[in-house]
């Protein structure tokens, strides 16, 4: 084996610290005659982890759904390498974890949105089933284009009716128009 640096980076090129993830040999022991063995990992202060790896031998590179608020989303892929410096690309979850007891999720609906909203949608319907339900919370729901709409006039608890109707709510949303905060 070698020490392998496991350079990990966000879409836009920053490193992504403290995201624990894991490297696990494709075929094992059974198949390719050595010991591999899986090695769960974090990247440091730079993005940085270091494993030890058989080169030219396939791992799966894998961040774990966990249930809990992630900076990072859960993603799984095989690679195999001969460099001693391998870059992954993760993508930051939307939401991390929320600390707040009272919360506005602004939410921008213009076109530019189109490709990524989806996943906005997705992001904030898990947001408040793992983190609002039975928090005590309130929250509300603001969405922003050329014209701006409420979920609600103020913010609600975070009731399972809430939670149920403004989960609701994002699945009527669609984009279009511009981006304009100030309407």
């Amino acid at each position: 084996t070698v020490e392998v640096q496991v350079r990990l980076i966000t879409p836009d090129g920053e490193p992504a610290y403290d995201c624990h993830f894991q490297l696990l040999p494709l075929h094992g022991a059974a198949n390719t005659g050595y010991r591999a063995y899986d090695m769960d990992l974090t990247s440091d202060d730079n993005g940085v982890a270091i494993a030890s790896l058989y080169l030219l031998e396939p791992y799966i590179f894998r961040i774990k759904e966990s249930g809990a608020p992630s900076e990072y989303f859960a993603q799984e892929f095989t690679f195999q390498t001969d460099m001693r410096v391998v870059t992954i690309i993760v993508a930051r979850s939307l939401f991390a974890s929320i600390d707040e007891q009272l919360v506005v999720f602004a939410v921008d609906t213009s076109g530019s949105m189109e490709a990524y909203f989806r996943d906005v949608k997705i992001a904030l319907n898990l947001a408040l089933v793992r983190q609002f339900h039975g928090s005590g919370r309130f929250f509300n729901i603001v969405t922003f284009t050329d014209i701006q709409a409420e979920w609600q006039p103020s913010l609600v608890s975070s009731s399972p009716e809430n939670l149920e109707d403004a989960m609701k709510f994002c699945e009527t949303l669609s984009c279009g128009g511009g981006s304009s905060l100030l309407g």
